[in-house]
């Protein structure tokens, strides 16, 4: 089986381009809907607190998409081979 690293890679690339710009485009909505108000110090770790959270939740999804996406690469690629394979040997 061919090894998809490289493939992998470019579009490991892409896709966590893709994870931030849709962070941001959804940041930027809600603060134009509702803009946050200035906090005090306790308010501001709070939402820190909030922006950890928000950051892990969202690395760990985007994660899962990778592994999923890999796996499902590397599974209908073996597949395919086997494919063609069983059309090679009906040709011989």
């Amino acid at each position: 089986m061919p090894n998809h690293e490289e493939w992998y890679a470019q579009y490991e690339t892409v896709l966590k381009d893709h994870a931030a710009q849709i962070v941001q485009e959804a940041i930027a909505d809600l603060n134009d809907d509702s803009p946050l108000l200035e906090v005090c110090e306790k308010g501001q770790s709070c939402r820190d607190d909030v922006d950890a959270w928000l950051n892990t939740t969202i690395t760990q999804q985007w994660a899962t998409v990778l592994t999923t996406l890999r796996t499902t690469i590397e599974s209908t690629s073996h597949v395919i081979e086997e494919i063609i394979e069983d059309g090679y040997d009906a040709k011989v």
